[in-house]
């Protein structure tokens, strides 16, 4: 009896299309997404050897949640991005400023609001703050993720709100979905469960 033909490689993702089984995750998955749709958002975390599928299945959630595949009928903004060991603070808020601006600032309402929401890094770059780890105060850390994750969450609220944020949306957006890959990667000074606390 021929085994099937194991389609995932490391570092080279396949295609939703060919995306079989893992029904107990997708359930799980949907199920989050709903969640987040009706405010009630959720994390989650994926593990396994390397080469099992892992980043295939952060693009199957991707096209999941921005309705790209069929399904229950979500429209997530997503936000999707990987790190390693050299990404910083400073880093990681730059991106996921970059891949909402992106997005967002097609829409004209948005751009004044993402220009104040992200402010704090041109204050962090003009003032030549090092967030690079090493000789930062545990204070700056704190600071760092309580700007990115205020910022999220005004962003959110203007976006997917009820039209109470003074701006009205036409985005018709969800919520904003957050994939992070290669967490594993990641230095200790990134301290990255810190800012999913936040």
């Amino acid at each position: 009896m021929k085994r099937p033909l194991n389609p995932f490689a490391p570092s080279r993702p396949i295609s939703p299309g060919q995306f079989v089984g893992r029904h107990a995750e997708i359930r799980e998955l949907e199920a989050a997404l709903a969640h987040a749709k009706r405010c009630r958002p959720r994390h989650f975390l994926m593990t396994g050897n390397r080469g099992v599928g892992k980043t295939s299945f952060l693009d199957y959630i991707r096209r999941k949640a921005n309705g790209t595949i069929d399904g229950e009928n979500f429209s997530f903004l997503v936000v999707d991005f990987a790190i390693n060991k050299k990404t910083t603070r400073l880093d990681f808020a730059r991106t996921i400023q970059s891949e909402l601006d992106s997005v967002l600032s097609k829409h004209a309402p948005f751009k004044e609001m993402l220009s104040k929401a992200w402010s704090f890094i041109k204050h962090i770059e003009a003032a030549g703050i090092s967030y690079n780890g090493g000789d930062e105060k545990p204070e700056n850390h704190r600071d760092m993720y309580l700007s990115v994750a205020d910022s999220l969450s005004e962003i959110v609220e203007k976006v997917c709100g009820d039209g109470n944020s003074g701006i009205v949306s036409d985005s018709g957006y969800d919520g904003v979905l957050i994939l992070i890959d290669e967490v594993d990667q990641a230095s200790p000074d990134l301290d990255i469960g810190s800012f999913l606390k936040y």
